[in-house]
C-alpha cells in the first residue's frame, strides 16, 4: 500500500541525503488519482517526503496522449500547507530548485521518451521519439525544437570531467541497422524498441 511505499520512498531520501547521491523516481500517476485533486492526503503526505531531498526528476506516465512536460505539469506544485496547490509553489529539491516532472506517452500513442544521463558532462536530457506518425515509418524526433518534448538539464553539485571520452565503439548496444541511426543518444533505445516489436 501507500503506506509502506512511501516508507520505501522515505528510506531511500534519507540515504541519498546522506551519501550524497542522486534520486529518480518513476511514479505511474502524478496529476491526477494521485494528485491535487484526488488523494490529496496521499500526495501531501508524499510530498512532505520528498520536498528538499535529492531527487533530481519523477517521470510518470498514466494520460496515454500526454508526454513530454506539459504545461501546467512540467514541475511539481507543493501542496503541503494549502488545499489544491493552486498558488501554484514549486516543490523544491535538495537545491531549490523546481521537481522536474516529465511524462511518457503509452504505446498506443507510437511515441516514447529517451533519457540520457552523463555524469561525467554533469547534464540529463530526454527527448520523445515518434514511431508511429513519422510518415516515413521510421523513428524520427518527435517536435525536435520545442522544449516539452525536448529538453536538457544540468545535474547540480556535480563536477565535469575533462577526461571523459564517450564511448566510440557501439558494439555493446547489439547489431544496429543505418535505419536505426537516429541520433547518438537514442539508438539503444530505438534499438531495443524494435527488438520488442513495438517499432
Amino acid at each position: 500500500g501507500v503506506a509502506s511505499t512511501m516508507g520505501f520512498v522515505r528510506q531511500e531520501v534519507e540515504i541519498a541525503n546522506r551519501t550524497g547521491d542522486y534520486i529518480v523516481l518513476f511514479i505511474h500517476d502524478i496529476g491526477n488519482k494521485f494528485g491535487y485533486t484526488y488523494n490529496k492526503d496521499h500526495m501531501r503526505y508524499f510530498q512532505r517526503v520528498v520536498a528538499g531531498s535529492r531527487i533530481l526528476a519523477m517521470f510518470s506516465g498514466h494520460w496515454h496522449s500526454w508526454g513530454g512536460q506539459i504545461n501546467g505539469h512540467r514541475i511539481m506544485y507543493d501542496m503541503r500547507f494549502e488545499e489544491d496547490a493552486s498558488s501554484r509553489i514549486p516543490l523544491l529539491n535538495y537545491w531549490g530548485e523546481p521537481m522536474q516532472v516529465v511524462r511518457g506517452y503509452a504505446p498506443d500513442q507510437g511515441k516514447f521518451l529517451v533519457t540520457q544521463w552523463n555524469l561525467a558532462k554533469c547534464y540529463w536530457r530526454f527527448g520523445t521519439v515518434d514511431v508511429k506518425n513519422s510518415g516515413s515509418g521510421q523513428a524520427n524526433w518527435f517536435e525536435p525544437h520545442d522544449r516539452r518534448q525536448q529538453w536538457n538539464f544540468t545535474i547540480p553539485n556535480c563536477t565535469v570531467d575533462e577526461d571523459y571520452v564517450p564511448p566510440t565503439d557501439d558494439s555493446f548496444m547489439g547489431s544496429i541497422s543505418s535505419a536505426m541511426l537516429v541520433a547518438p543518444p537514442v539508438t539503444a533505445a530505438i534499438v531495443w524498441m524494435c527488438a520488442l516489436g513495438l517499432c
